[in-house]
This record gives structure tokens, sequence and C-alpha cells, in this order.
């Protein structure tokens, strides 16, 4: 029972991270919890960016059909833009996704808020070979992607987006496999500014490790009004001392509902700070901090480091300020 119980606690760790990254679709079970849990009204302003279209209506698409397909997720999509190429810190903020089909030419574009195009891919959807091809995949566990490669002046560019049934849209643009951009819509906050709830929780934090292997094992957390967040701990799996520092600096960091985290049921929002690097900006890692409340936090509930490999995460749930 108790080996049962370890495996279980590690797999559910180490899911969560693959599936912030996007590069796994949720278990049925999740998409059930994430559907029943839609996460804090966001209001609206500068740095919010709420879904905006549904695409619960993707299963009675027919796949095979590519014109199809592409028709259903068309659109002008709203798009957070929260990571961008060094040196181009000022293309972070509001853009969108542009999804289109002229005849049989499948094409997708990344716009900055100013109208700038940011990255573009056509191709045709009745020759595609190895530079130029789409990726339209069939519904697994309500999740969908829609995407389009494409050579242009010897070199490739790549643009995916992850859908969700429920209208949560997200990708990445690659130029010869070199992450340029990433996006995304259900966005309570992004942007330079850190989110009021990182002040809030200013101070030193303490708690045991949500898994049993390395015990004891128990688990400082760091708060400074400038966003820097520090999280040591023994990792999950090789049980070694790991200090993850990230910092709130408007490059790669965003808040979205929580849907993903250890415990889903829990309504509050996720603050992610290095969210898609696994050695993370500042070359430390990524984590992620869990609050009730974005203004005004009576406490954490999580903190979890992720991109650690092999050494497992740090995960600590409800801290208690020292």
């Amino acid at each position: 029972m108790m080996k049962k119980l370890l495996f279980t606690i590690i797999a559910c760790t180490l899911a969560f991270a693959s599936c912030e990254k996007g590069d796994e679709p949720p278990k049925e079970e999740e998409q059930k919890k994430e559907d029943e849990n839609p996460g804090p009204d966001f209001g609206s302003g500068d740095y919010v960016v709420p879904i905006g279209k549904s695409f619960s209506g993707a299963t009675s698409v027919d796949f095979g059909n590519e014109n199809a397909v592409v028709d259903f997720f068309a659109g002008e999509h709203d798009m957070a833009i929260y990571s961008t190429p060094t040196g181009k810190d000022n293309e972070i903020g509001k853009g969108k996704l542009i999804i289109s089909r002229e005849g049989n030419v499948f094409g997708m574009k990344l716009v900055a808020a100013s109208g700038n195009t940011l990255a573009e891919a056509k191709l045709d959807l009745t020759n595609n070979d190895d530079y130029n091809y789409e990726s339209l995949s069939k519904p697994v566990a309500g999740q969908y992607i829609v995407g389009a490669s494409e050579r242009l002046n010897g070199e490739r560019i790549q643009i995916d987006g992850h859908v969700r049934d429920n209208g949560e849209l997200w990708g990445q643009i690659w130029k010869e496999g070199v992450l340029l951009y990433r996006f995304r819509n259900n966005v309570a906050h992004f942007g330079k500014v850190p989110p009021a709830a990182i002040a809030a929780l200013a101070g030193e934090w303490e708690g045991p490790h949500m898994q049993p292997l390395c015990s004891p094992n128990i688990v400082t957390v760091s708060v400074a009004n400038d966003g820097t967040i520090t999280l040591k701990g023994k990792t999950a799996l090789s049980c070694a001392v790991v200090e993850v520092i990230g910092k709130w600096d408007g490059q790669d960091d965003y808040v979205r509902p929580n849907t993903e985290g250890w415990k889903p049921t829990n309504v509050g929002s996720i603050i992610n700070i290095d969210a898609s690097k696994g050695g993370g900006s500042q070359g430390d890692g990524g984590l992620f901090i869990l609050v009730s409340e974005l203004k005004d936090p009576k406490g954490i509930l999580e903190v979890q480091s992720y991109g650690a490999g092999a050494a497992g995460n740090i995960l600590v749930e409800k801290p208690t300020k020292k």
C-alpha cells in the first residue's frame, strides 16, 4: 500500500510540470475537474487575457477533412504574449493568434498589439512535405493540437497551438529548433509588474515536502518584494538538497487559474515564474506558487519547482509563515 502511495505522489508531481509545458494532454479525470473548476473571475485590464471562444464542438468535426478542421479553429484569438526572444522584451503584451484558410492554404500568424506580425507560417493542405506540414490532431481527452510548419528563406518556422474544449489556447513558435515566442489565453496577469500577491506574501515560509521518500524534509520558501522567490528542499527522487530561485521579470512569467496543480480542486491562481524553461531564465529552474487570492492572499496553498529532470521536483503544500 505504501509503495503504491509513493508512486502515485511522485507520478502526480512530475505530471504537473509536463502538462504545464503543454507537452502532454491531460488525463480524462483531470479534464473533468478542469471543466468543473473555471477559476476566479479575472475582470479586465491591460494584463488580463480571458478565454474568448469555446471549442466544445470539436468532437463532431470530421478530422479526415483538413479544411473543416482548420475552419473550426479559424479566427482571431486574443493572446498574452509572455515569452519573447532575447532583446525583444518590448514585444511582451497582448496580441492575437490568427488561424485562417484561403482555399487550400492554411495559415497561422502571431500578431502583436501594434499590428506587427511576429511570426507566420503558411502551407498547402494538399501538398505537405518534410518542412511544410500541418498538425491537426484528433481530440484526446478534450485537447487538440493545431499547428503549421513552413520552410521560409531557408529556415523552418513552426507554430504550435494547444487547444482545450473550454477555449483555453496556448502555444509556442520555433525557428530552426530555437524557441522564439510563447503565448496563451486564460491569463489573469502577465507583464513586467509582478502580481500584488507576491508583495503581500513577502517573508519566510516553511512546511514539509509533499512526499515521504526523503523524510525529514522541511522545505523553505522565501518571497521578496521585488518578485524573487527561493524554494529550498530535498528533491522528490534524488533527495538532494536543491535551491531553486526565480524572479518575476515579465519574461516567461504569467498567472492563470489553478486547473493542474497538486490539488486542482483548490480554487485559486497559479503564479508561474520562468514557466517554460527547465533551467529557468535565471539558470536555476522554474517554479510556481498557488494562492487563493491575487490581491490579498491570506496564505500559500502550494509551491512547486519543475524542470529538475531526474532529480525530481520540490513540492510543499500550505507552508506557514515563520
